[in-house]
């Protein structure tokens, strides 16, 4: 009826870009709100300024986006349909929907290695948490000694007349970690040359046995050898050493090996376990370890304070156990693993509702026949199976394509990891369920609503 080319260029990009204010001003409302509940998770504390800067920048760059992407591109394609083919439902190249139907194997190709992603990293940050250590981590805490380091025996003797205080022991570092590491250690038949990073660790003479730490060899020092070291298992074999039980450390003041203790962790499990020499100490450490019964922690702590306040009165009591300081070692890991968990679940939703849109056009451009089939005894099943299996074959394309991909992503992201799970079989399998019961509920709700409609109704309508 006369409109020019531009006309309708310029009808289909002010409806996108009502549509797109629409969505900025609930984006923004959902922004504000989610925020806070956002920095609590992610442990941040970021603010949301509408008319700052960066947030003006996010806001240009999605409306170009979205005007380029979901405007312009449409705008033109639709528009350059002939008349006479658009009335015949015969929009040109569009009928292959090539294009469509990549975009639905992309989306559902990142939905699948998300899906994949979510559960590995949320299988291994279970592992590390409940991974045995090496040593008793549990009903043990532990406190700064300030002034109650020059008087620790005294210290040691008044809580252990607590029967809820099964031990009392002091380090140098209040979460089994090294004090500090070394280059320069030298024994007999160090080749020349070797640099080897040994990490070293002060601890008084009964710290192993309070913590449970076994000996492989030797014994533990005694509470007044001060010429003794232990060293973990890694040591050893980094020494190369056939008998280390009394080989001497030449440059810790003639200190000779007395006991080999097993290996733990006592760095993140990022790394693996490394060559340690643990030197005695005694009179004034850093820290006091308390181990308690599971249901004396109330007491013994009462215990403590009332000598925390003997000695430390300038000072607030504060105390950690060791469980919570091993899970804030990973707490960045924990919130990273939630929030990918929520975004993972935000690109599946996405992904679905993609689809959705994909089958309901689907079923709008078949209406006539769908309708036909109907009358020539079609049933609501074959009706289904007709629409959904276009869209099954596309999610199948996906998943084949994401199976490398999310592997390869995998190992490299494990790799940052000393101790890793396997990535195992089944997890894919869960993931490709997961992904094919999404599309069977997403295209079916739709296909079974255009197969139960009114065939003479659809017929008259188109």
């Amino acid at each position: 009826i006369g409109a020019k080319k531009t006309n309708l260029l310029m009808q289909l990009l002010n409806e996108t870009v009502l549509l797109f204010l629409i969505s900025i001003v609930i984006a923004t409302i959902l922004v504000y709100f989610l925020i806070q509940p956002y920095n609590h998770l992610a442990g941040k504390e970021m603010s949301f300024n509408l008319f700052s800067m960066p947030v003006l920048l996010i806001y240009g760059i999605a409306a170009i986006s979205v005007i380029i992407l979901a405007g312009l591109y449409p705008a033109f394609f639709i528009s350059s349909f002939k008349p006479l083919e658009a009335f015949q439902n015969k929009p040109g190249r569009s009928r292959h929907g090539y294009f469509r139907k990549i975009l639905v194997v992309l989306q559902f190709v990142c939905s699948f290695i998300l899906i994949v992603a979510t559960i590995t990293i949320s299988r291994q940050l279970d592992y590390m948490r409940h991974k045995d250590l090496g040593y008793n981590k549990e009903h043990v805490f532990t406190i700064w000694s300030v002034n109650m380091g020059s008087h620790y025996d005294a210290v040691k003797n008044e809580l252990m007349k607590n029967k809820d205080i099964l031990g009392v022991a002091s380090a140098e570092s209040g979460n089994m970690g090294r004090s500090g590491s070394r280059t320069d250690i030298m024994w007999p038949g160090k080749e020349e040359g070797r640099n080897v990073e040994f990490s070293y660790f002060y601890a008084s003479h009964d710290f192993f046995e309070l913590m449970g730490v076994p000996l492989v060899a030797g014994e533990y020092f005694l509470a007044v050898d001060s010429l003794s070291v232990l060293v973990n298992e890694e040591a050893v074999r980094q020494m190369g050493l056939e008998n280390a039980i009394g080989a001497p450390i030449l440059n810790f003041d003639g200190s000779r090996i007395k006991g080999i203790v097993r290996d733990y962790n006592f760095d993140r499990l990022n790394e693996p376990v490394k060559p340690l020499i643990i030197v005695p100490t005694y009179g004034a450490n850093s820290c006091i370890y308390i181990k308690t019964t599971s249901s004396g922690a109330k007491s013994a702590i009462a215990s403590v304070e009332k000598l925390w306040k003997q000695y430390n009165p300038e000072y607030e009591f504060s105390y950690s156990f060791l469980d919570e300081n091993f899970d804030n070692q990973y707490k960045s890991d924990i919130r990273s693993g939630k929030l990918f968990t929520i975004f993972a679940f935000l690109a599946i939703f996405i992904s679905c509702l993609g689809l959705f849109g994909l089958v309901t056009y689907t079923a709008e451009i078949k209406t006539k026949e769908i309708g036909i089939r109907k009358v020539l005894g079609a049933t609501v099943s074959n009706i289904v199976n007709m629409l959904s299996k276009e869209f099954l074959i596309l999610v199948c394309v996906a998943m084949l394509i994401a199976f490398p991909l999310s592997w390869h992503l995998l190992n490299s992201i494990l790799e940052e990891y000393a101790y890793r799970i396997d990535i195992s079989w089944w997890i894919f399998a869960l993931a490709g369920a997961i992904t094919i019961i999404l599309t069977l509920i997403t295209v079916g709700w739709q296909a079974v609503k255009a197969a139960t409609a009114n065939p003479v109704k659809s017929i008259k309508t188109e």
